[in-house]
């Protein structure tokens, strides 16, 4: 892991340094108060500059191991010990106390937060996502037969068969959870922020996720947290001077938490479909629309009325704020995988397993092969071309690239370890 070369990227941990363009949309989206410019303390002689947030981003495929990525991460990265620290700082964690005087400052310890937050957790509802269609196979065949059967249990599926009806292939017409507009990246963004802010619960961004069970992962992967525990320690350990600036001490001296975000659309190109919403065209969507609306009860039409601003908000939000999250990580990792693993992986989750053994239920036409062939890997290679056709390049357009495909857990945490550590070090000396 020694050779793996990280390009520094020229600008100061998490800031809000950015186009003016993005600056004011994000001012629009949330009245936040503008992170303090990166300014410097000067403490018995020695400069030192002020306390940032680290950001982390994971993406990938479905099942390339982005939430067991990010998970140990958050794990290895919160083992640091406490550390002195001034209540009259410039951490972003001590904005209440900015009306202290000097005479108020006090000294105390504080540990580094770790915070990790998962994309999955901001999915809109299926029926307002864009419909797309595709074909059941074989392995899917019992499946697709009970669920078409109850087809009435589950409305926002369309079907119709090929040959004998529940003996050819299914071909079916639904929500498609793969493409931007499935997303709140407007609230992911906010979230990101609130994070950075250390305003949020990390337990509770992580209950959406039945099959990620951390204290296993933990258990599991003991030997790899415990190795890379040692090398961060030893690694931060080492004094870091600007001579530039005249920074000196330790890394961790300007950290005071961190962020590990995942999600499989993190760095996915905006694609034409991004802003089609289905096969009907917008003046029949609408006409539809009205005239349910006639026929509601009162409170159900206000009801309705907010989600159709909320998914006017989404709407609005979703490229620039997309744009607007790019920009607040600090390092970007991608883990590549093949078809075939991918595919295994996906349907030997819990999640994809038919009931009781599993968490598949019929209806459940997004956890079928038929979604992950014409769907999710399309989107993936769609999305993502503008990685996967940079053959053995580790930094594509500031994107760590894992060099290998379906590589271990072990082999993947001490890479992204490595990659984290190089850019706090290149953080350090610029």
């Amino acid at each position: 892991m020694e050779s793996i070369q990280a390009t520094p990227i020229n600008h100061p941990f998490h800031t809000l340094g950015r186009s003016h363009e993005l600056s004011s949309f994000v001012t629009v989206l949330e009245k936040i108060d503008p992170r303090k410019s990166h300014t410097t303390t000067k403490v018995e002689g020695t400069i030192q500059p002020a306390q940032r947030v680290f950001t982390v981003a994971i993406s990938g495929c479905t099942s390339s191991g982005k939430t067991t990525l990010a998970l140990l991460l958050s794990e290895i990265f919160s083992s640091f010990p406490p550390k002195e620290s001034s209540a009259d700082n410039d951490s972003p964690l001590g904005s209440e106390k900015e009306n202290l005087g000097d005479s108020q400052a006090t000294t105390s310890f504080a540990t580094p937060f770790t915070t990790t937050i998962h994309q999955d957790a901001f999915f809109i509802p299926k029926v307002h996502c864009p419909f797309v269609e595709f074909s059941s196979t074989h392995k899917d065949k019992s499946f697709m037969k009970e669920s078409v059967a109850q087809i009435y249990e589950n409305p926002i599926y369309f079907y119709s068969w090929t040959g004998k009806e529940g003996e050819g292939i299914a071909r079916i017409a639904g929500p498609n959870t793969d493409c931007m507009d499935a997303v709140d990246f407007g609230n992911l963004l906010r979230k990101v922020k609130a994070a950075q802010r250390n305003k949020i619960e990390p337990e509770k961004d992580a209950r959406y996720k039945d099959d990620a069970d951390k204290k296993q992962l933990i258990q599991k992967y003991s030997g790899v947290i415990a190795s890379m525990r040692k090398r961060v320690k030893e690694h931060f350990a080492l004094p870091t001077t600007n001579h530039t600036s005249g920074y000196g001490g330790s890394i961790t001296d300007y950290i005071n938490g961190w962020v590990f975000v995942e999600g499989f659309l993190l760095f996915s190109k905006t694609m034409p479909s991004d802003n089609q919403c289905s096969g009907l065209d917008d003046c029949s969507k609408d006409d539809l629309h009205a005239e349910g609306l006639k026929d509601l009860q009162p409170e159900v039409n206000e009801e309705v009325m907010a989600m159709d601003k909320q998914l006017i908000r989404m709407k609005t939000e979703r490229i620039p704020s997309k744009d607007a999250l790019m920009q607040e990580f600090d390092v970007k990792l991608f883990l590549p995988t093949t078809k075939e693993v991918a595919k295994h992986r996906r349907m030997s989750r819990f999640p994809y397993v038919d009931f009781p053994v599993g968490g598949r239920h019929l209806g459940q036409m997004w956890k079928s092969e038929g979604y992950f062939e014409d769907v999710v890997w399309k989107d993936y290679q769609d999305s993502f071309g503008w990685l996967l056709t940079e053959t053995g390049k580790e930094n594509v357009d500031g994107v760590f690239v894992r060099t290998t495909f379906d590589d271990t857990v072990e082999n993947t945490v001490e890479w992204a370890v490595g990659i984290i550590l190089r850019v706090l070090s290149s953080r350090g000396k610029n």
